[in-house]
């Protein structure tokens, strides 16, 4: 994986990316590495993420093949072991 070396980065922009990281529990470079990707618009805040997973769950049909088993059977099965 390449790697990245910032000089000279400012004092407002060094101290923000501190304060973040401090506030969620991430190393300097792991913070940094975070804020490059939102910026980018590589990463979707966990908000957005969960919205999207929960429609691609809501708008994925489940087909009569791939029936989830009957719980009173499998609570059965497993009283027989």
């Amino acid at each position: 994986m390449p790697s990245l070396q910032v000089r000279e980065v400012p004092a407002a922009v060094y101290g923000a990316l501190s304060e973040a990281s401090r506030r969620e529990h991430r190393s300097l470079s792991q913070q940094a590495l975070v804020t490059l990707e939102r910026g980018l618009g590589l990463r979707e805040e966990s908000p957005l993420r969960r919205k999207r997973l929960l429609e691609a769950i809501a708008d994925t049909p489940i087909s009569a093949a791939e029936a989830l088993p009957d719980p009173v059977d499998m609570i059965r099965e497993d009283r027989n072991r």
